[in-house]
């Protein structure tokens, strides 16, 4: 219950506490306001409303509580939507030269953790993309330009780069484990701590390229270019086809030294890996279990 104010002093005394005759107009303003809110708290109607405002604050916190369900609901249809325009868009400019808009509804895609498995983007421009993290096995990459994408801790298995082109680029983290990059151009990019396992990579160029601290084991790297010298950088060229590579002497008696072969018939290239034992989908699962 709210208390009954104390009745304000009488002016005769109240403006005994202005010491100016200054202050005079001020004193008696906040006299006025005393003898107001002393009526005002004799007066039930009042105290009843200031109940039902405290009523009304506990019932929207309880609202607030039990409609929780309902906006978790209406967020996830939300964001179902936002996913469903960004495949519409994606899947209306399937095949399309140009971006098409599905730069954006990829970054979109990407960072709500959507899988990416088997999408075709065949013949886009993707100029910047930023993508981190993303699933994209089997995905069609064909003749898709990623000039100056940022793309870290990515798997790519099995998918198909088939004459990309790349100027730029940075690469970090990412599993090329079994994707065809045959006659792919990557131009000044950078790749580090990558792996291309049992990719085939044959005709691809490499020009002015930083690799670093990647696998090419058991890659098809026949017919490929590399103009940069990567003896010193920590890749890994354990059973790789180098049949025919263009490279520098010194790095070509690297990959050798590290277990590189010479293969020119696909038969014999595919009968020494059964041979050797290599198996893709266990690469793949070794990458995706890494600390």
């Amino acid at each position: 219950m709210a208390k009954t104010k104390e009745k304000p002093k009488s002016w005769k005394d109240k403006r005994k506490i202005a010491r100016h005759s200054w202050t005079l107009p001020f004193v008696w303003f906040e006299w006025c306001c005393e003898w107001i809110s002393y009526w005002f708290s004799h007066w039930a109607f009042l105290e009843v409303l200031e109940y039902l405002g405290k009523l009304s604050l506990l019932g929207a916190l309880f609202v607030y509580i039990f409609s929780a369900g309902e906006r978790r609901e209406a967020a996830n249809n939300q964001k179902k939507a936002k996913q469903y325009q960004a495949w519409q868009m994606i899947n209306s400019a399937s095949g399309l030269a140009g971006d098409g808009g599905r730069k954006l509804a990829l970054e979109d895609l990407n960072g709500d953790d959507v899988r990416l498995d088997g999408i075709n983007l065949n013949n886009a421009v993707l100029h910047s993309v930023v993508l981190k993290c993303a699933i994209m096995k089997n995905g069609n990459l064909n003749n898709t330009d990623l000039s100056s994408a940022n793309i870290s801790l990515s798997t790519f298995y099995k998918a198909t780069f088939l004459k990309s082109y790349s100027v730029g680029a940075w690469f970090r983290e990412n599993s090329f484990i079994g994707a065809v990059a045959k006659q792919a151009v990557f131009i000044n990019c950078h790749f580090k701590d990558s792996t291309f396992e049992g990719a085939d990579l044959r005709g691809a160029e490499f020009a002015d390229c930083e690799i670093k601290n990647s696998r090419f084991n058991f890659s098809d790297l026949r017919n490929a270019t590399f103009s940069s010298n990567l003896e010193t950088n920590h890749n890994y060229f354990y059973g790789a086809n180098i049949q025919g590579i263009k490279a520098s002497p010194s790095l070509q008696a690297t990959m050798i030294a590290q277990g590189a072969v010479m293969i020119e018939k696909d038969a014999l290239w595919e009968k020494y890996k059964r041979e050797q034992g290599f198996d893709l989908e266990l690469q793949e699962m070794r990458f995706e279990m890494r600390p």
